[in-house]
């Protein structure tokens, strides 16, 4: 049994919520584990004596020596930072170790959680991702309280800054390893309760944020807090931009478009690639001639019968810019800000395909990240949902790595986008989108969904919502092996549909497989349309 240390944080004032969590330890009757508390005097509250016994208890910690003393401890296999109220599930260990036996290198073991905001109000359950999100951190510890190898502390210590408070060294901890490539193992149960927001460490947890992009090569950082999770920006020395937009006819859509870009837009280092297929309507051709004037603007005709992926291709072609910035023509700008939220992040060399937050009409979400798997094929993680909507699988305000984002807007680097060799032309008019992003994927890029790049979908407002069953059958072969596992991006504990719900039962992975089976055979047979 690997012999487990759980870095207890009391602060003055929270030894009752210390109580509530020694007891949860305590009642954890299998595995070899000891506390050892991090207070500010480095000795147990007089309340605390007594609440565990010798054998379990190490001797506290002084909070401002927290590096020294953890490189102090021996004997010692994996570490668990808490804080006073935290609640672990009495079977924490035997999860642990059922993971250890599946998979007993990783760096990290990291479990689902719940936030208790109030005795009044419903615990919130987070049913965390799989696969490593390290644009997730930003926005919230996702690994937070997970089982950290000592041997990873130990090595990581020297270089870390001395802080004062144990849950920020946590987090730096796990920016830092999951920066170094550290590998982790999600074991997908509800196994905590924190019946406190983190609202102590937020300064702490920023300056660690400030200090890990300053290592990136990034000047200029700002941090602004909301509700939901951190804004992080930086200076941007403006690379040059083509926003590329396809159009055919829908003058009103096109004009209400191109406009509030140049109206709104902070961004000035752009240029705008309208790829035209064969508008007949006046009002179009008028406003390519006012066009005309702009130098920002060139209109690219391209006179086929339309291919969606070969008209992106084109206008591609037609480019010399840094970026590509991929938009329908039935999309409203609604923030200065879009184009250099989408551009900052789309010029980080490890980062692929960005998406934004797309709205409704209503401001309900039309896209917030794309789910693999989704109603028997791929759908929109909280479609219809409010416009500031916490599920089960966190919040639509959150960074978040997906493996694909919507065609509607996308933002990469140009480079990028030639080196996986574009769109797939076999794809007529949809989901070569989706292809596109997980061959950036396969290359070795993260793709991201910024909330921060918001803009206004009139979804169908172009081409309506026909989509060929062609298209789809081919997104069934090309997409098999992806659509064979859960995706990495979501929890197995939650339905495939776009408001999940739990879902704990033993077939759910053979429900989801034969619900996409099922609908590709009744689009191959034609009992199912489009």
């Amino acid at each position: 049994m690997p012999n487990i240390v759980f870095l207890l944080s009391i602060t003055n004032g929270k030894e009752a919520e210390a109580l509530k969590t020694i007891g949860s330890i305590n009642e954890m009757r299998c595995g070899n584990w000891q506390v050892v508390p991090v207070t500010l005097e480095g000795e147990l509250p007089r309340v605390l004596q007594g609440s565990i016994s010798d054998e379990r208890l190490r001797s506290p910690i002084h909070s401002g020596k927290i590096k020294k003393e953890i490189a102090l401890l021996t004997g010692v296999d994996f570490l668990i930072f808490c804080d006073a109220g935290d609640i672990f599930d009495v079977s924490l260990p035997a999860h642990f170790h059922a993971a250890l036996s599946r998979n007993a290198a990783a760096d990290i073991y990291y479990f689902d959680s719940e936030q208790q905001r109030g005795s009044q109000t419903p615990s919130l359950p987070f049913f965390k991702p799989t696969a490593d999100s390290p644009e997730l951190l930003f926005s919230i510890n996702y690994l937070a309280r997970g089982f950290i190898r000592y041997i990873s502390v130990a090595q990581m210590l020297p270089s870390l800054r001395e802080v004062d408070d144990p849950l920020v060294l946590e987090y730096e901890l796990m920016i830092r390893l999951l920066e170094s490539r550290a590998s982790t193992c999600h074991i997908p149960r509800l196994l905590l309760t924190q019946t406190c927001a983190e609202e102590k460490t937020e300064a702490g947890i920023d300056e660690v944020i400030r200090e890990h992009l300053s290592g990136k090569g990034l000047d200029g950082i700002t941090i602004e807090r909301g509700e939901a999770g951190r804004r992080v920006t930086w200076r941007l020395i403006e690379p040059s931009v083509s926003i590329i937009i396809l159009n055919r006819n829908h003058g009103n859509w096109l004009r209400t478009l191109v406009n509030s870009i140049f109206t709104l837009t902070d961004y000035s280092n752009y240029s705008v690639i309208i790829v035209d297929n064969n508008s007949s309507e006046e009002n179009v051709k008028a406003f390519y001639s006012e066009l005309e004037k702009n130098d920002r603007v060139q209109v690219v005709h391209y006179d086929r019968d339309f291919n969606y992926s070969e008209a992106i291709n084109t206008g591609v072609a037609r480019s010399q810019a840094e970026v590509i910035v991929l938009l329908n023509n039935d999309m409203q700008i609604t923030t200065p800000r879009w184009l250099g939220e989408l551009v900052r992040w789309a010029i980080q060399p490890e980062v692929g395909v960005i998406g934004g937050k797309l709205l409704h009409r209503n401001r309900s979400i039309q896209h917030a990240g794309i789910i693999l798997g989704m109603n028997g094929f791929i759908g929109h993680l909280y479609l219809n949902a409010p416009e500031h909507y916490h599920g089960l699988a966190g919040s639509v305000d959150w960074y978040r790595n997906y493996h694909a984002l919507t065609g509607a807007c996308q933002a990469m680097r140009r480079q990028l986008f030639n080196q996986v060799g574009g769109y797939d032309e076999r794809f007529r008019l949809a989901f070569g989108d989706i292809d596109f992003c997980l061959r950036v994927f396969k290359a070795g890029y993260r793709n991201l969904y910024n909330p921060y790049a918001e803009l206004i979908h009139y979804e169908g407002g172009s081409r309506g919502y026909e989509t060929p069953v062609k298209d789809i059958l081919l997104g069934y072969d090309e997409l098999g092996n992806w659509l064979r596992e859960d995706d990495a991006y979501f929890s197995p504990n939650l339905t495939y549909t776009p408001i999940p719900k739990c879902d704990f039962t033993p077939n759910a992975v053979n429900v989801r497989l034969a619900n996409i089976e099922n609908r590709k055979r009744a689009l191959q047979s034609g009992r199912l349309g489009a």
